[in-house]
């Protein structure tokens, strides 16, 4: 990848140049971001064309693939489900229409055939485009890469914890994709686990159950994070990633999470970008922020420590007090 093209981009959105490679390459690697952009996509959806159905009267793929590639993009969060149809999210809004004054589209393309080492963006016909959308799993198009990134650091987490030796039988909830909970039932096999998230990625928290060995203890419910409504005093441990991509949610989740909590048991909180990148996510509402996530558990009444030397973003322990002090 050219230097040339990431300074462009860390001009364009005012990031630090020391964090716009990984930026960039998460970009470029995303393919159904990169189909996306190609597609005009988000143009076309700010534009209230909120639906495959209606998008395949307009761009040369089906119905089908469609819903594909709009159920990817709401796996990584640059899409959000409506009551009617679909939704941009703060990033997309801002960066990705192509008649705003923000728009990176054109620079991601770019970034992606350099990464990829083709010669155009054309490389890839548009038969082999609904080809990869129809029988690419949705889990391989979105959720693999984060788990692979997210698994190694909930694992460290769950062992520093003393998950499997000082803390026993739990019952862990994960309020994401999985990871947290397969760490944690790996190490203590007593452990059961429930993961909330939308239907599509606990398939792929599903597969990685199986492949890791506990799938007999992880539960999978399909639900909108916005709108979960957690037991009161049911669960010893909850693990949390991505509170800063979903900024009008995040505090209430915090409370109910405090609440469904037994006293003495602790929250983790991990997102899996940097400071920078959840300042794009969370660009309408930039107070959103590990600074702010960590106020919120405060205002909540949760003990929180911050660890600092597990990766390179601030890992929030937030713990319930056994006793409140009247």
């Amino acid at each position: 990848m050219e230097n040339g093209t990431i300074a462009r981009l860390g001009e364009h959105v005012c990031i630090p140049p020391a964090q716009m490679t990984d930026i960039a390459f998460a970009f470029a690697q995303s393919d159904p971001l990169w189909i996306a952009v190609k597609l005009d996509l988000f143009t076309w959806v700010a534009r209230g064309v909120d639906t495959p159905a209606r998008l395949a009267f307009l761009v040369p793929l089906s119905e089908a693939a469609l819903s594909r590639l709009f159920g990817a993009l709401c796996a990584l969060r640059f899409l959000r489900c409506t009551a009617s149809g679909y939704a941009l999210t703060p990033i997309s809004e801002r960066y990705l229409v192509a008649d705003r004054s923000h728009y990176l589209g054109d620079l991601m393309l770019e970034l992606r055939c350099k990464v990829r080492l083709w010669e155009s963006d054309g490389a890839l016909s548009l038969c082999s485009l609904e080809k990869l959308l129809l029988e690419t799993p949705l889990s391989d198009l979105a959720l693999d890469p984060l788990f692979l990134l997210m698994y190694p650091v909930a694992r460290c987490i769950m062992d520093r914890l003393g998950v499997g030796r000082s803390r026993h039988a739990q019952r862990i909830a994960d309020l994401g994709s999985g990871v947290g909970a397969i760490a944690a039932l790996e190490l203590d096999a007593q452990a059961h686990g429930v993961a909330f998230d939308f239907a599509e990625a606990l398939f792929q928290a599903q597969r990685s159950a199986q492949e890791y060995g506990v799938s007999e203890r992880l539960e999978c419910c399909a639900t909108d994070l916005a709108a979960l409504e957690l037991p009161g005093e049911a669960f010893d441990l909850i693990f949390a990633g991505h509170l800063a991509r979903m900024p009008e949610g995040a505090q209430a989740l915090i409370w109910q999470c405090y609440q469904a909590l037994k006293p003495g048991a602790c929250m983790v909180v991990l997102e899996s970008y940097r400071e920078a990148v959840q300042d794009l996510f969370a660009v309408s509402q930039p107070s959103c922020t590990s600074q702010r996530l960590y106020q919120w558990l405060k205002e909540a009444g949760f003990r929180v420590e911050i660890w600092t030397d597990i990766t390179a973003e601030a890992v929030l322990i937030a713990t319930r007090p056994a006793w409140v002090a009247h």
